[in-house]
């Protein structure tokens, strides 16, 4: 495809205008973000193809030095992850009291509430350690292709709200995959055929530059 035809694919949907290069993200006369250009994934899903040539590109990217510099915020993903510890310690509380309660007045049925003291256990032991693996993993920029994206609700019952986790999925340079927990405000900006640099703390995406190659 000619230089032509990509800026006229990216014509800015508010005012009209053509990006003066292929590299620009937002329009130079309104400031509306522009089109993304349009991206085979095919490759994406099977032998590296174009992948390859565009990591190749990438390399030489005017822009990557810069990205590489950029410090993202890491905080979100931490309280995240204690929040679900702290969620287990309240829930352990009230299962608790819960038990006590039943014993005194419902007998073999305090068992159930029991059991629920685990459940609020395991969660809050789960939060902890999570926490606290992702506060000593150091922050890696790598370079990386967006192979796919995923959503897991949990939960949503009458007493909870329904907790949507973010998964993406990433190829590297070499072809190997791995898979990293989003968070929501990343997750809408991670698109399937991406490419560019991804900043992994952890088991966590805290960040995706991407770069137009």
């Amino acid at each position: 495809m000619s230089s032509a035809d990509v800026s006229a694919e990216r014509k800015c949907p508010n005012c009209g205008a053509l990006p003066s290069s292929g590299d620009l993200r937002f329009c130079g006369y309104c400031g509306t973000e522009l089109p993304r250009p349009q991206v085979s994934t095919a490759s994406l899903r099977g032998p590296l193809g174009d992948v390859e040539l565009r990591f190749q590109a990438l390399d030489g990217h005017a822009d990557v030095p810069e990205i590489l510099n950029y410090q993202p915020r890491t905080g979100s993903a931490t309280a995240s992850m204690m929040g679900q510890a702290l969620f287990g310690l309240l829930f352990t509380g009230v299962a608790f009291i819960m038990t006590v309660g039943f014993a005194a007045f419902a007998g073999p049925l305090a068992i159930v509430p029991l059991m629920m003291v685990v459940v609020g256990i395991v969660i809050t032991v789960s939060g902890f350690n999570r926490a606290l693996t992702y506060k000593r993993s150091p922050l890696e920029r790598m370079r990386a292709a967006v192979v796919d994206e995923r959503l897991k609700v949990s939960g949503g019952g009458e007493n909870s709200r329904a907790r949507t986790t973010y998964y993406a999925t990433l190829q590297l340079p070499d072809g190997e995959r791995r898979e990293y927990e989003v968070g929501e405000n990343i997750a809408s900006h991670v698109v399937p055929g991406d490419i560019g640099i991804a900043f992994v703390k952890g088991s966590a995406l805290v960040d995706f530059r991407r770069v137009d190659v």
